[in-house]
């Protein structure tokens, strides 16, 4: 019977995404008594030398480490992908590799790359689609679905749903009677999604939670300023009545009745929790920051019909409308079922099943 004990694994990761989607998999291989070198590169190493990414590089190896499997975190960017290719020239051809996508079409490049390189490489995919992305772009790829371990917590988190919801509320104290619109921020477009929802809310009883990003540009953090200050809004904005322990986001959904983003993870943990109001915002400042950073201008959650796509307050207006018919609702009836495919290998195993390829390459 195989074992991972012993064994020596390299691990290269070239942004935040992939090292998120593959530090439950180090953790296990930690577990299992592998020896793992990690090397960060790319944006994932600016992020931890700017201490915005805690990733433990103690590892105890022999001086010259010749690994048995290298395991990658996909990474989009141009710099992420040559950084990684750098570190592979040091490794053998024959060393398998495989590759964990994070999201939609990022082992592309480093998939082109290891081909080029003569790598025999095997890749995990979040879902079906990610895979018949990645099939269209690379014939050749020996593709296996896994689901996302960076999402292994959605499987407690619907566990304990209705009791999070309620003790969240009432932490923020937002009625039971009330829509609490929860925005996930980013580069640009904050002040854009606020102002979708003036003159929709019921002011007695619908809130909204902005969290901004942290990488917040300076001018979306004065236009959300200017239009705070403009509006009289029921707001929880940014760290009234928060708790510390709230570290994410994502910890924020049962208590949301509506999510709104651009294309942000938040999104995706919406998706795969099967929450009603995920919506896609389709308005200028998102559209360019998507096209900007990953030259499409769709969400490709949106384009799989998972979510509702709303450019303007009258689309946000119908959203709610439809929310409101519940299962009478055919659109939305055409949402969860989408949903329910892509939340498919949401169950909490995904690392296990990320682990059992690797034990399957040694």
């Amino acid at each position: 019977m195989k074992t991972i004990s012993g064994k020596k694994v390299l691990v290269i990761a070239g942004d935040i995404g992939g090292w998120n989607a593959i530090a439950p998999v180090v953790e296990k291989l930690n577990q299992e008594g592998a020896q793992i070198l990690i090397v960060l590169v790319g944006d994932s190493k600016k992020a931890h030398a700017n201490k915005n990414l805690t990733v433990n590089l103690s590892s105890k190896v022999d001086v010259a480490f010749v690994p048995d499997l290298v395991l990658i975190a996909a990474s989009q960017s141009h710099e992420g992908t040559e950084t990684t290719a750098e570190v592979l020239r040091e490794v053998s051809p024959k060393t398998p590799v495989l590759v964990v996508e994070d999201m939609y079409g990022s082992s592309i490049p480093i998939f082109t790359r290891l081909n080029e390189m003569f790598f025999t490489a095997r890749v995990c995919v979040i879902d079906i689609f990610a895979e018949q992305m990645l099939e269209k772009h690379i014939r050749s790829a020996n593709i296996i679905v896994t689901g996302g371990p960076q999402f292994d917590r959605i499987a407690e988190m619907k566990n304990s749903w209705t009791d999070r919801r309620k003790a969240i509320r009432q932490i923020l104290h937002v009625p039971d009677s009330g829509k609490l619109f929860l925005i996930a921020g980013q580069r640009n477009g904050t002040a854009e999604a606020i102002m979708l929802l003036v003159g929709l809310m019921e002011p007695a009883d619908d809130w909204i939670l902005v969290r901004q990003h942290p990488g917040a540009t300076d001018l979306d953090k004065r236009l959300t300023a200017t239009v705070l200050k403009s509006f009289s809004i029921p707001l929880i904005f940014p760290q009234e009545r928060i708790p510390a322990d709230f570290k994410s986001t994502e910890d924020f959904l049962p208590a949301a009745d509506f999510v709104l983003s651009g294309y942000s993870t938040t999104l995706r943990y919406a998706i795969l929790c099967g929450m009603p109001g995920v919506v896609f915002l389709g308005t200028p400042s998102f559209k360019w920051d998507m096209w900007d950073e990953k030259k499409i201008t769709m969400a490709p959650e949106a384009m799989m019909g998972a979510g509702w796509y709303v450019r303007t307050q009258e689309d946000m207006r119908h959203v709610m409308n439809e929310l409101e018919k519940g299962d009478k609702s055919e659109e939305l009836g055409v949402i969860k079922h989408n949903q329910s495919l892509l939340a498919q290998h949401a169950d909490g195993h995904s690392a296990d099943r990320v682990l059992e390829q690797v034990l399957s390459m040694m």
